[in-house]
Parts: structure tokens; sequence; C-alpha cells
């Protein structure tokens, strides 16, 4: 028998909120898989989601209804109000999830691709990234990682972005299995 003063809303608010499957789409993005009911109503109008973030929602609803309108994994990681904990838990949900690390790509002031994805650590509530660059040496294209100092393997080069990708992939997995693997 529960104590006295335990109401059935304090007992509901202790439960986490389930995380949204996750898939890829048809661009090859890993998101979360819309929920057609909730992309239905706000697609439908009279509240749109600059009036949801002004609304006082507690942290874990704000979390799931991201989830639930289909944020692709390396957005979700990017919201303010997700956590270190929130993103890996979603991560480890992923059936093989080696494919999450989700690359997007931009380019410096000489145009050359620099290629980002989102590390497991974060400080702050910013995550660090792994960070792939692309560089012209001795009249052909290299890559070489300039990860967030804190990840460590800086300096490394490979002839492909795939290899550099790969990599990369292995690192960061891991960092995960390590991290799984303390008590």
């Amino acid at each position: 028998m529960p104590p006295q003063n335990t109401t059935l809303e304090t007992t509901m608010n202790k439960l986490n909120h389930p995380i949204q499957p996750l898939e890829v789409d048809e661009h090859g993005v890993v998101r979360f898989k819309q929920n057609a009911i909730v992309r239905y109503l706000l697609d439908q109008g009279g509240i749109d989601l600059n009036q949801i973030s002004g609304t006082p929602f507690s942290r874990q609803d704000r979390v799931q209804f991201a989830q639930l309108i289909g944020y692709s994994m390396g957005g979700f990681g990017d919201l303010s109000y997700v956590t270190q904990e929130d993103y890996e838990a979603a991560y480890k949900s992923f059936p093989g999830n080696e494919s999450c690390l989700e690359w997007t790509e931009d380019f410096d002031d000489g145009d050359n691709s620099i290629w980002e994805a989102m590390s497991p650590y974060h400080d702050d509530g910013s995550f660090f990234k792994w960070r792939l660059c692309q560089r012209l040496e001795d009249n052909r294209i290299i890559w070489y990682s300039n990860h967030d100092k804190e990840l460590g393997g800086t300096g490394d080069y490979w002839v492909t972005l795939q290899e550099a990708k790969d990599a990369t992939q292995n690192s960061h997995d891991h960092i995960l299995e390590h991290e799984s693997s303390e008590p």
C-alpha cells in the first residue's frame, strides 16, 4: 500500500515518457517515427511551434513532443531541453545503433567540406562534436580529423570521406561501449 501522502499525480510524474521508435527516412537520416495524430493536429493550424515554445510545458513533455513530431537524432540533440541522458537513451533504443552517428555537412571560408556529428559527451549542455575536414594536399583531396579537443583523435588523415566516417564511428562506438561497461 502506498504511503498516505503519495498521489496518483506524483507517482505519474516520477515515470519517464516512452521513447518514440527511431527509423531511417528516405534520405538516410535517422529520425523519430512521427505520430500521425500529433503531426496532423500541428499541421492543421491553430497553434504552431513558436506558440508551443512559449508555453510552460515540462521539459519531459517537450522532449517527448520533439520525438512525436519526427525530429532527426541530430536535431534532437541540439535542442536546449534535451539532456545527454535523453539523447543516449534514444540512441541506445535504435537497433544497430552504430548507424546513429548522423553527419551534417557545412563549408569553411575556402568552400571545403566540413562534416560534423554529435559525440556522446557534452559540457554544460553543449555536445562535443566529431569533425572531419577536407583539405587539398599534393594535388589530391584528403580528410583529416578536427574533433573537439575533449574527444581526442585529432590529426588523423584518410584518403576517402567514408574511411574517415568509419574510423570516427569506431571511436564513437568504443566510447559508448566503455561508458556502458563502467559500474
